[in-house]
């Protein structure tokens, strides 16, 4: 009888370690939201978020930018415009 309840001790102790290393793996969940004004959330990375919005009257043209961890849009934006002109560096934009 001792010999059983060592064995089941065992068995225990090894299944809750199995379960404890399988839930303690980090695990990547994509994001995919849409604000109600139409802002896009998307992960593109396990460490990055795409924001985006389109235009309320050319639909072709939208406004995105992309956060890094620690998720601080002050940190390094990067804004991306289509448009059909060149623009230089210093150049203002007006959004509608």
């Amino acid at each position: 009888m001792l010999k059983n309840q060592k064995y089941l001790a065992t068995c225990k102790s090894l299944l809750f370690s199995l379960l404890l290393t399988f839930l303690s793996t980090p695990i990547f969940s994509e994001i995919d939201i849409t604000t109600i004004d139409d802002w896009n959330i998307f992960s593109s990375s396990e460490y990055s978020l795409i924001i985006s919005k389109d235009g309320s009257i050319d639909t072709k043209q939208f406004l995105g930018f992309k956060m890094e961890q620690p998720w601080c849009v002050c940190k390094n934006p990067v804004i991306a415009l289509n448009v059909d002109e060149g623009l230089e560096e210093g150049s203002s934009i007006k959004a509608t």
